[in-house]
């Protein structure tokens, strides 16, 4: 399968580029082997067929070439104001004046989502596993990135700025966000959400901010839909963003919520090492994967869009698994209980997107490419 040939070839890159750079820090060679391990994903998205990914077929091909009938960029951005924000038509703007084919649009989507979230694990590397990180957000994230390119790209934005939010450096921060409401306005109100957690991570009193936390999940399930209105009827957002409001319906799908809850019962059991000066790390990123999950079960129980909402939170656990993951006790029970979430979530990939048909990027098809 196209797919895990590609996914696996990235990951061995990126490995063996890990493992040279311990040799030799900061060698030209290791960031070779990254590169090619990026650019595996960019070739399988940029080369895709238009009916990979629901997406393309919603906004995606509609917009690009909409921008191929413009000459003047204030004139398209008018226009097409109300379906993308400006950094994405920005982008489809300079990318139809190369070339009448999407598929470079695609490309170059992937070249700036996919070297985002690269940037941002390889920033925490001195912390984490890189390879391990690198793992998680294929699994998790690359299906997703097929369709929710505009939402991906200011993920990627964030994500790539987030060891300022964890350093508490938040004016370097700030441009990350400004970026990424740039390619899609919801990431400000996560964004300051995000700031919001980190800034009340106490360095005393944990058992208070673990009752704010506690509090705050209870003012997402009963307050958020007033509070997305309030916000959509001052401005802040657009009209467009209605659709995120909640509302009941109580259909569970159990894959997502399975997705989140195997890692963190992995992490309960096994994960006993005390973490001295990471504490303020550690509680923000259990934290975000506790908010992650509630707003999973919130989409479950209610409208779907809530679950692209989540996604902001989920981005962390790419540095959450690998995190508790390095900090297991023993070198034996890392290993098992690494594996373990990789074998179950390569399950859920496959559950997903090759039973399920999820996201429709299964069976991978490239006229490009020859595959058919």
């Amino acid at each position: 399968m196209i797919y895990f040939f590609t996914f696996i070839s990235s990951i061995v890159l990126c490995y063996a580029g890990e493992k040279l750079e311990r040799v030799r820090k900061y060698s030209s060679l290791s960031y070779f082997f990254y590169g090619f391990a990026v650019l595996l994903l960019v070739v399988l998205a940029g080369c895709r067929d238009y009916s990979i990914g629901t997406d393309i077929r919603i906004y995606g091909n509609l917009i690009f070439d909409g921008a191929k009938g413009y000459s003047n960029f204030s004139y398209y951005l008018r226009d097409y104001s109300l379906r993308a924000e400006p950094l994405y038509l920005l982008l489809n703007f300079i990318v139809s004046r190369l070339t009448d084919s999407a598929h470079w649009l695609y490309a170059a989507v992937g070249v700036i989502m996919y070297t985002g979230f690269f940037v941002g694990l390889y920033r925490f590397r001195d912390r984490i596993s890189l390879t391990y990180g690198w793992t998680i957000f294929i699994l998790l994230f690359y299906g997703i990135s097929c369709n929710l390119m505009k939402q991906m790209l200011a993920m990627s934005m964030l994500f790539m700025g987030s060891i300022h939010a964890l350093n508490n450096t938040y004016v370097r921060f700030l441009p990350y966000v400004i970026l990424a409401a740039l390619f899609h306005q919801t990431s400000i109100v996560f964004s300051a959400a995000i700031i919001g957690l980190r800034i009340l991570i106490p360095k005393k009193h944990k058992r208070f901010y673990q009752f704010i936390v506690i509090m705050g999940a209870f003012f997402l399930v009963f307050g958020y839909s007033y509070l997305l209105q309030w916000i959509i009827g001052h401005g802040i957002l657009a009209a467009k963003y209605s659709q995120y409001i909640y509302q009941y319906n109580f259909n569970i799908a159990f894959n997502p919520i399975l997705q989140r809850a195997f890692p963190m019962v992995m992490f309960f059991v096994f994960s006993k090492m005390k973490y001295k000066d990471e504490e303020e790390i550690r509680v923000f990123l259990q934290s975000m994967m506790y908010l992650d999950l509630i707003l999973i079960v919130m989409g479950n129980l209610g409208d779907f869009p809530l679950q692209r909402v989540s996604y902001y939170c989920s981005i962390y656990n790419l540095y959450t698994y690998s995190f508790f993951v390095k900090r297991i006790n023993s070198e034996h029970n890392r290993r098992i209980v690494g594996a373990l979430i990789v074998i179950a979530l390569t399950g859920i990939w496959i559950y997903q997107y090759v039973y399920r048909g999820n996201a429709g990027i299964f069976p991978y098809t490239s006229e490009v490419l020859g595959i058919k």
